[in-house]
C-alpha cells in the first residue's frame, strides 16, 4: 500500500519554498492482519541497508533521511527532539507520556502543525520504527500496529537528536550522519 501525505486545498511548503516540486507519497507499506487487527509495516526491502547500534546520547546528528528502531520503556516521560542543528527553535518531538506514542510538530517552522497520538497506551515497553524522508516522518509503534505519519521539513541536511527524561533505549539505525559535519552545526 502507498498513501498520498498531501491534503487538499491546502499549502505544501516544498512549493511555497522554491523547491521546484509538489506532492509526496508514503513509504510502502506491507499490510497484515494479526489477531484480527490491521497492521501496517513498512516493505522488507527497506531494511536491507547497513545500520549501525548505539546507546542514545544526547546531540547525535541523525541524516534527514534514516531509519530508525527504538525499544523505549514506557513506564516514565520522556521524549526525543529532532532539532535544526542552524535553529534550535525549529523542531519537532517524539514523546512517551503516560504510556502513549506522541508526535508533535508544533515548533516545526515548516511543517504541518499538529499533535498526534495513539489510540491506547502501551504500559511498560513499545517497539518504535521511525522512518525520515526529506519531507516527512512514519512512526510505526509495535511492528505496525499503530502508525502516524506526517509532513514534516527542516531545512537542513541532517537532525540534531536532543532527550528529554530519562529514555532507556537503544536504538539501531541506517542514517546517522557519516560527512564532515558542517561549522554551524558543531
Amino acid at each position: 500500500m502507498v498513501g498520498s501525505m498531501v491534503r487538499e486545498g491546502k499549502p505544501f511548503y516544498p512549493a511555497e519554498l522554491g523547491l521546484g516540486w509538489s506532492g509526496l507519497l508514503t513509504y510502502p507499506r506491507e499490510l497484515s492482519i494479526k489477531k484480527g487487527k490491521l497492521f501496517q509495516y513498512p516493505v522488507s526491502e527497506l531494511s536491507k541497508t547497513p545500520t549501525k547500534v548505539f546507546h542514545f546520547e544526547n546531540n547525535v546528528l541523525v541524516n534527514k533521511h534514516a531509519d530508525l528502531f527504538a525499544d523505549i520503556n514506557t513506564t516514565s516521560n520522556n521524549s526525543m527532539d529532532f532539532v535544526n542543528p542552524e535553529d534550535p527553535e525549529d523542531y519537532f518531538t517524539i514523546a512517551i507520556k503516560d504510556g502513549y506514542v506522541i508526535y508533535d510538530s508544533m515548533h516545526a517552522k515548516h511543517a504541518s502543525q499538529v499533535i498526534r497520538k495513539t489510540r491506547r497506551a502501551y504500559p511498560g515497553h513499545v517497539n518504535l520504527r521511525v522512518v525520515l524522508d526529506s519531507c516527512s516522518i512514519e512512526l510505526f509503534i509495535n511492528l505496525g500496529e499503530e502508525a502516524i505519519t506526517s509532513l514534516i521539513f527542516i531545512d537542513n541536511e541532517f537532525y540534531r537528536m536532543s532527550l528529554h527524561g530519562k529514555m532507556d533505549t537503544l536504538l539501531h539505525s541506517s542514517g546517522f550522519y557519516r560527512g564532515k559535519i558542517p561549522e554551524a552545526a558543531r
